[in-house]
C-alpha cells in the first residue's frame, strides 16, 4: 500500500509461502499521471553568460504551489514560490540542472539544460617594446595577435592618444571593432605605431580591448618623438682623380650616403662631365633616395667620368 509519485510501469516478483511450499506470481503494476499534477511546459534550455544577470522562468500547467531546482550554476538560486531561477553567475560551463513543479495532486521533474558563457580575451604578446619616431614621422611599426572565445558581440580595440593602430590591411586609425566569427571566437593580428602626427615629446598609455561582457583587457604602449635637426653623411670627402680615353666612361668610384630626421627626398646631382648612379649599371645625372620613418640608411653611390666627357 502507499501512494505512488512516480508515472511508469513497474514489474513486481510476488511469492506465497506455506507448510507445502512456495508459489510465486509476476505483478505487472502501471502507475499513471495523476491528470491534475503539474506538467512544466517551459523550454528546457537556458542560455546566460558569467557576470550578468541570469533568469529564467519555470512555467508548467495546472496551477504548481511550489518549485525546486538543483545544481544550479554558482549564483544562481530558485524562487520557490514563483519559479523564477535569477543571480549572476559566477562559473562558465554546461550545468544539468533538476527543476520540479508541484501540487497537491503530485509534481512534473524536468533536467534543464544552463548553458553559461564565458568570453575570454587574450593578447599575444602582452607587452611591446618602446617605439621611436622622428618629429613629423610615424614610428616602425609592432604587432600583435588579439584573440577570444565565447564572444557573442563585437570586441572595440581603441589606440591611446598620439598612437594608432591597423589590422587586415586596413588605414591607420585610433579605433576598429571587430566581430567574431559564427562560433564566437575572434583571432586577429593588430599593427601597432606612433602617429606622424604626435608632437615631439615622451607618450605612454594602454590599447584598450572592450567588448561582449569578457573581462577588458589593455596593452601598454609608449614611445618617444625626437626634435633632432636632419642630417646627412658621406663617407668620404673627395673621390681619388678619375681618368679615361676619349669616348669611353671611366672607371667606377663609390662612396655611401646615410641621414637621419628627414623630412623629405634627397637628390644626389652629378657635376658636369660625370655621371651617378645606384648600382654600377644604371648611370644618369642625378640618383633620388627616400627615406624611411625619416631615416636613410647608408647606401652606395657609384660615380664615374661619362664617355662623353
Amino acid at each position: 500500500s502507499g501512494t505512488p509519485t512516480t508515472p511508469g510501469t513497474y514489474t513486481v516478483g510476488l511469492t506465497a509461502s506455506n507448510e507445502g511450499g512456495d508459489g510465486t506470481a509476476t505483478l505487472t503494476i502501471n502507475v499513471q499521471s495523476n491528470p491534475n499534477a503539474p506538467s512544466i511546459t517551459s523550454d528546457l534550455i537556458a542560455n546566460g553568460q558569467i557576470n550578468t544577470a541570469f533568469s529564467y522562468q519555470i512555467t508548467a500547467a495546472k496551477s504548481p504551489t511550489s518549485y525546486t531546482a538543483g545544481n544550479l550554476p554558482a549564483g544562481l538560486t530558485i524562487n520557490t514560490s514563483t519559479g523564477l531561477i535569477s543571480g549572476t553567475p559566477t562559473t562558465g560551463g554546461t550545468f544539468a540542472a533538476t527543476i520540479t513543479a508541484l501540487n497537491d495532486s503530485g509534481s512534473d521533474v524536468k533536467t534543464l539544460q544552463i548553458i553559461i558563457r564565458n568570453p575570454t580575451l587574450t593578447l599575444t604578446p602582452s607587452t611591446l617594446q618602446p617605439f621611436t619616431a622622428a618629429a613629423g614621422f610615424s614610428s616602425g611599426q609592432q604587432s600583435y595577435t588579439l584573440s577570444g572565445l565565447q564572444l557573442t558581440t563585437s570586441i572595440t580595440v581603441r589606440a591611446p592618444q598620439h598612437f594608432e593602430i591597423s589590422a587586415d590591411g586596413s588605414p591607420f586609425t585610433g579605433e576598429i571593432a571587430f566581430n567574431p566569427v559564427g562560433d564566437g571566437t575572434l583571432s586577429k593580428t593588430i599593427v601597432v605605431r606612433l602617429a606622424s602626427s604626435a608632437p615631439p615629446g615622451l607618450f605612454n598609455g594602454s590599447i584598450s580591448h572592450l567588448g561582449s561582457g569578457a573581462t577588458p583587457k589593455y596593452l601598454e604602449v609608449n614611445g618617444t618623438v625626437s626634435t633632432t635637426d636632419p642630417t646627412l653623411t658621406v663617407s668620404t670627402a673627395s673621390l681619388e682623380p678619375f681618368t679615361t680615353a676619349a669616348g669611353v666612361a671611366s672607371s667606377i668610384q663609390t662612396y655611401e650616403v646615410s641621414g637621419a630626421s628627414l623630412t623629405g627626398n634627397i637628390t644626389i646631382t652629378a657635376p658636369s662631365g660625370f655621371e651617378v648612379g645606384a648600382d654600377e649599371e644604371s648611370f644618369g645625372e642625378a640618383v633620388i633616395m627616400t627615406p624611411v620613418n625619416g631615416a636613410l640608411s647608408a647606401t652606395a653611390i657609384y660615380v664615374r667620368l661619362r664617355n662623353d666627357a
